[in-house]
């Protein structure tokens, strides 16, 4: 069995992840036992991390297996987008992003401008004048492809194959064929696009939730991860 207990930032984890397993059991872990309040989440034993079978014979053949069992998971829980956010699933959704990107631009303390490991003067003003491109962006693909739940840290270290199944916890085109059903793939297309873009202010969000709750040395560690995200965005903006 695997047991974790979440810190405050991720708590919302055993509630979801308990969620997911009444809605989608046959794509994530098993869910043994969960204290929601408390964060605590007790999975059964998935098998083998990818990774280590990769490691062993690298074929992309696996990816192309789970990539679109997850867009279903994500087209079949978009429906559950309230109750998610009811657990405290943090809300990225493309109404709301644009607003969170804004807000997280007027904290000079995660951005640390002009800092060690810091944005520079320059790129903060590039950030600050794409907010209207952001919010375009937001508008095109909050028309196209409907909210839903997503990983932000899908990698071969979080799947896992038991039994000849995935558990989840050409391989962009196996992913995307999946949102066929709710668009064109040329619509598609532009929309992941977008959401390439997006994901990296996403990500620099987490980040900087993470670091608010972080003590002061782990937080000296983590210092640039904000400033990397935004600086990485900039470089597909």
């Amino acid at each position: 069995m695997y047991f974790k207990a979440t810190w405050p930032p991720q708590r919302y984890e055993a509630a979801v992840s308990s969620a997911l397993a009444r809605w989608r059991p046959a794509d994530v872990g098993v869910v043994l036992d969960a204290d929601e309040r408390r964060g605590w989440l007790l999975l059964d034993d998935a098998g083998a991390k990818l990774r280590d079978i990769l490691a062993q014979r690298r074929d992309l053949t696996h990816w192309k297996r789970v990539l679109p069992r997850y867009a279903e998971l994500q087209l079949a829980t978009a429906r559950h987008v309230p109750e998610l956010l009811g657990l405290g699933v943090p809300d990225r959704r493309s109404s709301v992003l644009a607003d969170r990107y804004e807000q997280l631009l007027d904290e000079r303390g995660p951005l640390r401008i002009g800092l060690l490991e810091g944005l520079s003067r320059a790129n903060t003003l590039r950030l600050r004048g794409l907010v209207p491109r952001v919010r375009e962006w937001c508008e095109e693909l909050g028309g196209t492809i409907p909210d839903t739940i997503q990983h932000d840290d899908l990698h071969d270290g979080q799947v896992f194959l038991r039994d000849g199944a995935y558990e989840l916890r050409r391989v962009l085109d196996t992913y995307l064929e999946s949102f066929t059903h709710v668009a064109t793939p040329k619509q598609i297309r532009q929309s992941y696009a977008i959401a390439r873009r997006l994901g990296r202010i996403s990500r620099a969000l987490t980040w900087a939730t993470v670091v608010r709750h972080l003590g002061a040395r782990k937080r000296r560690e983590e210092r640039g991860d904000v400033p990397g995200w935004l600086a990485l965005f900039l470089e597909v903006a």
